[in-house]
């Protein structure tokens, strides 16, 4: 609802497609009728996913055949637009008749600013369409069998109409978005061999060579990646004229003491902290930890983005830090030493060291990350992995971080 707020917000005409026992829930929560359209059981992934997730070709035909509107949008339903108003369609529209957009990744809307950058080419989530450029996708999947298993939130369905749209009879492009955000979270992906159904398609088409799952969402991802390099220009200009965050009417407050006391504490620590992160990154990430219950991974998926491994490893530390801090002041944060029975550390461990020739820099980066998620989001302290960040320390401000890690982690009782 609020990021379907969001939309309506900034000027769209906004619709959202569910089956009749969703929109039930969805007018209980104060959504109008009109904003919802309401599809047949059998338009959605209930027989193939066992959930009623709307099926995109039977969507995708109703909006052809309706052609009532000059261009449409379709998004997925947690991506948030950090713009003026509507008028970002112009910028997509000059670019091509058919757009397929990335995500922005962020730790937390309200601390996602102008300056930061951080794409995601493992896939698209917004996809603009002239009605022409409809019509002619919407032909184009007619053909192709697989293109009945396609369902929001069910991998592969973004390849397939990406795949469509860069065919010499549609000519459309991809191109970051850079003003569509979304919050990183864990992958709920059920099962990604999903992909397998799409490839022959995806193949015809001259995306990919792979046979495998693996190796041809990864062309694929490198595709993305080229052609957002292409329309880089663009993507730029959209930002410039068009980027305002998000308007959100979350009640909270923001914790801002918090905030002034955990960077006093750790500015001793790192000199340079306020040059290096600004202050509503740490206050996002503050509200993330305490009043969220946030978790470490997502931040880490989002914060290491610097190209130098030495500045990731700090970044890691860093991050593992302050969530300690901010854990520290909600009540039952008990840390253990023993994993529970069942669980996957070795796994996880064997497949960081079994990557190919991975360099020291890279190496350390990885355990820290282990390291730090099974401290803060399974509150199990691993001493081995922390010993090994201990002798891969390269200079004094990552000693002093993990000291602090050490003596937040040791604080009060421990399981045994």
């Amino acid at each position: 609802m609020e990021c379907f707020d969001q939309w309506n917000a900034i000027g769209f005409e906004t619709r959202t497609v569910n089956v009749d026992e969703e929109a039930k829930k969805l007018r209980a929560s104060g959504l109008t009728a009109d904003r919802i359209s309401i599809i047949d059981p059998r338009d959605s992934g209930a027989s193939l996913f066992a959930k009623p997730v709307p099926r995109i070709k039977p969507l995708l035909e109703s909006l052809a055949s309706e052609a009532s509107h000059d261009f449409y949008v379709i998004t997925n339903s947690d991506i948030y637009p950090a713009v003026r108003s509507a008028s970002v369609v112009s910028f997509w529209q000059k670019t091509a008749e058919a757009l397929a957009l990335t995500r922005e990744e962020c730790i937390d809307l309200d601390g996602h600013g102008f300056a930061d950058h951080n794409p995601y080419h493992g896939g698209l989530d917004t996809f603009f369409m002239t009605k022409n450029s409809l019509r002619l996708i919407s032909e184009k999947l007619a053909k192709i069998p697989a293109a009945e298993r396609m369902a929001f939130g069910v991998p592969g369905w973004d390849y397939m109409i990406g795949a469509c749209m860069l065919t010499p009879e549609v000519g459309g492009h991809f191109a970051d978005s850079r003003c569509l955000l979304h919050v990183s979270h864990r992958q709920s992906y059920a099962d990604i061999q999903e992909f397998k159904h799409y490839i022959p398609a995806i193949s015809h088409m001259g995306i990919t060579t792979a046979s495998g799952v693996a190796e041809a969402a990864q062309q694929f991802s490198e595709r993305i990646h080229m052609e957002c390099i292409k329309h880089e220009s663009e993507s730029r200009m959209a930002r410039l004229i068009c980027f305002s965050p998000p308007a959100m009417s979350r009640n909270q407050s923001e914790p801002m003491n918090s905030v002034e006391q955990i960077m006093g504490q750790l500015s001793s620590l790192l000199p340079r902290l306020e040059e290096q992160y600004r202050v509503s990154v740490i206050r996002s990430l503050v509200v993330h930890f305490t009043t969220r219950n946030g978790g470490l991974q997502p931040v880490l998926h989002a914060m290491l983005d610097s190209r130098s491994r030495l500045f990731q490893f700090s970044q890691a530390l860093f991050v593992i830090a302050l969530a300690l801090h901010c854990k520290r002041s909600v009540t039952g944060f008990n840390i253990s030493e023993t994993y529970p029975r069942g669980n996957r550390h070795a796994a996880a461990l064997k497949n960081i060291l079994s990557r190919e020739s991975p360099s020291a820099g890279a190496l350390r980066v990885e355990i820290a990350s282990l390291f730090g998620i099974e401290l803060i989001d399974y509150r199990i302290l691993n001493r081995r992995l922390f010993d090994y960040l201990a002798l891969s320390c390269a200079n004094s401000s990552e000693r002093h971080l993990l000291a602090e890690i050490k003596h937040l982690a040791l604080e009060g009782e421990h399981a045994t």
